[in-house]
């Protein structure tokens, strides 16, 4: 007889609420300076946001990427607003802090930040001038990298096109943020005003990082506007096993008594997803939330199993972006909540910017497995970057509501949100662990992704 494991494992220790669920999008009015059609923001010595809107109608709901803007003034700031020469028509705004000094000397004709317009003077702690940086100036050559969506079956040596990062050589960063959705006081994404009919903004709203070498000043500085990076389950730091594999139940319990029997401390099990019904009569068979019941008879004992008696917290394999199928278990009921005719059997796209949609995603389809057992989700989204709302990030936007739900548990004492997934831009960091796809198995694999990892 098998005894049951030590559940301190899924221990949720005290800790503040999951700060995702409560953004804080307008600034310390102390800490924002206007002059004419532009918006100057400070929210550190080294870190200011710079807007430009002609109808002056500046944005303070939180974005996708910057969910926190509300923090003290800093210390150190200072500002000015005087004539040029006496002449009242032209005035200069002067901003300063112990590492900056911001000059905005506009002309009346002006219509955007311009180099001649807006130079920032990047000092060190002594207050020594390191740089002048003019707007329009970018840092695309020196930009360290970042990440990119996926590694699915690309060739190392080839030319692999990273997103830029947020470190630079030039010992700055700016960050364009005008194309980022916004979050509504319902917490729910809304185009900013005056997007064009493609989601592009039209308006100025970029982020300016001054660091110089000290690269943890950059952090600091974005992840207090950004948001932390969470701290994981205790599990998540064990050993994994995931493979893509058509396991049937007797196979997946061998292979997890041959690691006991090895003594490998194994902690976190990721199902594949050939856990739900692959082959019918209706859909591809990539999506499913429907237990292959073939392969595995009885989900919730063998889930059970797999926590009491080896102390595994388990995910399955996700790929929603076919949305809800006629085959479903889960389908009358989701198709009654959408307000189908009764006995309908067309196929439900996935809508993610429906609220109505996505109650009934978490509800009916995600929320009965984790009362069965699954401890987190595992998004493998890898269909592209649109959706039904033009530019809208459709991974960035389902990691966010994914979040948001696991939340609830969260709040309710019961467990730390936790959720892989692939790189979805800025922000991604919110979403602590991400994968890098289907790689292909090889020694210049291996050597890129210490590299890849790092950027």
């Amino acid at each position: 007889m098998e005894e049951a494991v030590d559940s301190n494992v899924f221990a949720n220790p005290q800790q503040p609420q999951c700060s995702v669920l409560h953004p804080q999008g307008s600034a310390t009015p102390a800490s924002v300076l206007t002059c004419g059609s532009a918006r100057f923001t400070v929210f550190s010595d080294t870190c200011v946001r710079l807007e430009f809107d002609t109808e002056k109608l500046f944005e303070d709901r939180p974005s996708l990427v910057f969910l926190y803007r509300t923090h003290p003034v800093p210390s150190s700031l200072h500002s000015q607003l005087h004539t040029v020469d006496g002449h009242s028509q032209e005035v200069v705004l002067e901003v300063s802090t112990k590492r900056l000094r911001l000059q905005y000397t506009p002309k009346q004709s002006d219509t955007t930040f311009t180099q001649h317009n807006l130079k920032i003077e990047l000092m060190s702690d002594a207050g020594e001038t390191q740089a002048t940086w003019s707007y329009g100036e970018e840092t695309e050559t020196s930009n360290l990298g970042g990440a990119t969506r996926t590694l699915d079956w690309q060739k190392i040596h080839d030319n692999i096109q990273l997103d830029p990062g947020l470190l630079s050589r030039s010992g700055y960063t700016v960050i364009d943020d005008a194309d980022s959705y916004v979050l509504d006081s319902s917490n729910w994404c809304a185009q900013r005003r005056g997007m064009d009919s493609k989601g592009q903004g039209t308006k100025i709203d970029k982020y300016f990082f001054w660091y110089g070498h000290d690269y943890t000043q950059c952090f600091r500085d974005y992840t207090r506007l950004a948001g932390k990076v969470p701290l994981m389950p205790r599990y998540a730091f064990g050993y994994w096993w995931s493979r893509w594999w058509r396991y049937d139940h007797k196979e997946l319990k061998q292979l997890v008594k041959d690691f006991a029997r090895h003594k490998i401390p194994l902690k976190a099990l990721s199902i594949d997803m050939d856990w739900h019904i692959v082959k019918n009569d209706f859909s591809p068979g990539w999506t499913g939330y429907t237990w292959d019941k073939k392969l595995f008879p009885d989900p919730p004992r063998l889930l059970k199993w797999l926590r009491e008696y080896h102390g595994l917290a388990c995910t399955l394999n996700l790929h929603p972006s076919g949305g809800v199928y006629p085959h479903e278990d889960a389908y009358e009921a989701f198709a009654r909540f959408m307000g189908l005719p009764e006995g309908t059997q067309e196929h439900i796209p996935i809508k993610m910017t429906d609220s109505k949609f996505m109650e009934a995603y978490f509800k009916l389809l995600h929320h009965p497995l984790e009362e069965m057992g699954i401890d987190f989700w595992w998004n493998d989204w890898q269909q592209g970057r649109s959706c039904e709302a033009p530019s809208l990030d459709v991974l960035l936007w389902l990691n966010h509501n994914h979040w948001f739900d696991l939340g609830r548990q969260r709040d309710a004492g019961r467990k730390r949100p936790f959720l892989i997934t692939r790189w979805a831009g800025l922000s991604s960091h919110r979403y602590q662990m991400g994968f890098s796809g289907d790689t292909i198995v090889a020694w210049t694999t291996l050597k890129y992704l210490p590299y890849f990892t790092a950027t």
